[in-house]
């Protein structure tokens, strides 16, 4: 299909499918369509397997024109889909000539539209799945502009990010260290405060006072439970994410009377590949952190963000606390000595 299909209005598309679930134990994220119900429907829907790679549309408005007469579906969010200018509806096969341009455009009430082709698309795969990863710099994408760089590297970043006008931003790296203050490291402390924090005031630095003069924009922080809550586990995390709790509270006073949004999100555990990397052992990790827990899935956090995201423009989610159900955080601690 990939040389039948031609995209004339790219948007942000990737080519998808429903990741590569299991490796997280070697450190290898999911990856995957966000919203995997409207990923396997549309190809359901086509007579493919729920697997098979796909459009990913992102928000901005996408055409594309087959030089053969195909089968699509298009799922996901609510859009205006017209095909050969006439309106077609979504979550049910439409037939398509050769020639006839295919529109979607509008999305609303969600981020993501899901395009699927009968016979599917061709496309690279990476263990088993075709998903991008930007971290590893596999994938296919249309219309988007991947920048791999150095987030500490003030210097680099500022380069990077010089021109472009950016609307959404998302503040999602963190690392983290085994120990506590009292066994911590010099390395420990420069390396989570210039990851955790300093990054991530840069980065609002650099683009905070466009979204201010464009009156448009939105920052989403990543902050963690550790930044508001006292438990046991490294002090300087818990430190530099109480840093991000409390900067995304005065990022609103900073954009007042501007239709800049903020949103911390505050997950609970995730399974990601952190504990992993903390432990040097990723199925030690796996054994230890997620075996038999429930825990959050990266898709979870992203689904928040979504939703804050696509809120109504009036509307600003300043905060959003996201534990696995069987995760409580508090208690209280009190050691008693005789005599």
């Amino acid at each position: 299909m990939a040389e039948t299909l031609t995209v004339t209005t790219p948007g942000l598309t990737t080519v998808q499918d429903l990741g590569r679930t299991g490796r997280s134990r070697y450190g290898l994220p999911a990856n995957g369509a966000p919203d995997q119900h409207s990923a396997r429907v549309a190809n359901v829907l086509c007579g493919n397997d729920e697997r098979a790679p796909l459009l990913e549309i992102t928000a901005l408005d996408f055409a594309c024109t087959p030089s053969t007469d195909i089968l699509i579906a298009v799922t996901g969010a609510p859009a205006d889909l017209t095909v050969a200018g006439v309106r077609r509806p979504q979550w049910e096969p439409v037939f398509v000539r050769a020639g006839d341009t295919v529109r979607i455009g509008s999305v609303r009430q969600g981020l993501r539209v899901y395009l699927a082709v009968l016979g599917s698309f061709e496309a690279e795969y990476l263990q088993g799945s075709c998903a991008p990863d930007t971290v590893l710099g596999f994938g296919t994408t249309l219309g988007t502009a991947p920048h791999a760089v150095d987030i500490t590297d003030t210097e680099a970043l500022t380069a990077t990010l010089a021109g472009l006008e950016i609307d959404v931003l998302v503040n999602n790296a963190g690392v983290s260290r085994t120990g506590n203050i009292l066994t911590a490291d010099e390395f420990a402390v420069d390396e989570q405060i210039a990851v955790n924090i300093q990054a991530v005031l840069h980065l609002v630095r650099l683009l905070m006072p466009g979204m201010v003069e464009r009156d448009l924009g939105h920052i989403v922080n990543i902050s963690s439970i550790a930044g508001v809550y006292n438990f046991g586990g490294n002090t300087i995390y818990h430190a530099t994410k109480a840093a991000v709790h409390t900067l995304s509270r005065q990022l609103r006073v900073d954009g007042y009377g501007r239709r800049v949004r903020v949103t911390e999100i505050c997950p609970g555990r995730v399974e990601t590949e952190i504990f992993g990397r903390l432990l040097g052992d990723m199925e030690a990790a796996q054994r230890q952190f997620y075996d038999g827990y429930e825990s959050l899935k990266p898709e979870d956090i992203a689904d928040s963000i979504e939703f804050a995201v696509d809120s109504p423009r009036h509307v600003n989610i300043g905060h959003i606390e996201i534990l696995p159900t069987f995760q409580v955080p508090g208690g209280l601690n009190f050691e008693r000595r005789e005599g």
